[in-house]
């Protein structure tokens, strides 16, 4: 249940990028949505600290996560304000639960293939139910008057490149965290809870540094470039752990790398999301977009589960960090190649 509820704070990062497009200047809008979108990677980096800090006491962590809402909250109360009315609307509960159907049944399919066996009946009907499902849930939201996730959005080429960038950038991000705590706590370097959040302290800090620079950086760069060098640096230091996992240094090197790829990416990933949709539609684009980051991270968790299954100790660990490190490079060419057509495109109508 308590997973269930915090599911719920899924909404704030595309509502604070809406919020942000209402009431900031043009020329304030990446540094805005640069901020907001960076604190999913920072943030992350933050908690793991944390946690590490009163790592003995498991129901203090869960305090400290109300406390932190609880604040949240009071801020949004005093300081937010709506400028533009609000255009109703009815929740899509048909298509929520298509989308709850087949996303546990493929994440189950995958954790629990090497278990059951992937050739068990049990793991083929799950897939076969997620895939039912989601096709079945792909047919609602295309008819349903306002759907959960706007399909021609999704697809649309405008955003499918910041999409697809995104899914992968949290899968990515996950996969290699995942990886590093997995790793590091294992018989190889025993380390505590709290040494993995100061081994991940650089990519927390480097996330940090480069949301703050987000408005300087696009107005030299083009977002979808920046979101596509980002992806590969998160890509190579995937691709670091996979030779590289021996000491202390091995490790301070990758989260850097971490960190500044996905300070980056995640930086410029919101303004890649909206800046080619009209104002009305930034929201649902960067929910789509805050959405698919969301279940790339899920299923780490998933791809983790079912690697470490079938290949135990250090071989296991270096394919995770390798599939992270094929992620950032297709997010990577995923960016450029969108962002490059879309110049294009925009070129050509401008003319």
């Amino acid at each position: 249940m308590g997973r269930v509820l915090q599911g719920f704070s899924s909404a704030l990062i595309p509502l604070a990028i809406g919020v942000v497009r209402d009431v900031l200047p043009r020329q304030q809008l990446p540094t805005g949505i640069g901020v907001i979108s960076a604190t999913m990677g920072f943030g992350s980096g933050g908690g793991m600290l944390l946690a590490g800090l009163v790592a003995d006491d498991y129901p203090m962590i869960f305090w400290m996560a109300a406390v932190l809402a609880v604040l949240g909250a009071v801020l949004i109360t005093f300081l937010i304000r709506d400028t533009v009315p609000a255009g109703g609307g009815r929740p899509d509960l048909v298509g929520a639960a298509l989308m709850t159907v087949w996303l546990v049944a493929l994440l189950l399919a995958i954790t629990q293939g090497s278990s059951w066996s992937w050739t068990s009946w049990t793991t083929l009907g799950l897939f076969a139910v997620a895939v039912v499902a989601s096709v079945v849930w792909v047919q609602v939201e295309r008819r349903v008057a306002q759907p959960l996730v706007q399909m021609t959005m999704l697809v649309h080429r405008s955003t499918v490149g910041a999409t697809v960038a995104s899914m992968l950038l949290g899968f990515c991000l996950f996969l290699t965290m995942t990886g590093v705590s997995g790793f590091m706590q294992g018989p190889a370097l025993r380390a505590s809870v709290l040494e993995v959040g100061l081994y991940l302290l650089p990519s927390t800090l480097f996330m940090l540094v480069m949301s703050l620079f987000a408005g300087r950086l696009m107005r030299r760069f083009a977002a979808a470039s920046l979101v596509g060098t980002g992806s590969a640096v998160t890509g190579a230091a995937g691709l670091w752990l996979v030779f590289a996992h021996d000491g202390t240094a091995d490790f301070l090197v990758a989260t850097s790398l971490l960190g500044l790829g996905l300070g980056t990416g995640y930086a410029a990933l919101g303004t890649m999301s909206v800046e080619h949709v009209r104002p009305e539609q930034t929201a649902a684009a960067a929910g789509i977009n805050a959405l698919v980051r969301i279940a790339g991270g899920s299923m780490a968790g998933a791809v983790t589960a079912a690697i470490l299954a079938a290949l135990p100790g250090v071989h296991g660990y270096q394919w995770i960090f390798g599939v992270a490190a094929a992620a950032g490079a297709v997010a990577a060419v995923f960016a450029f190649v969108y962002g490059r057509l879309n110049r294009d495109l925009a070129g050509i109508t401008t003319r």
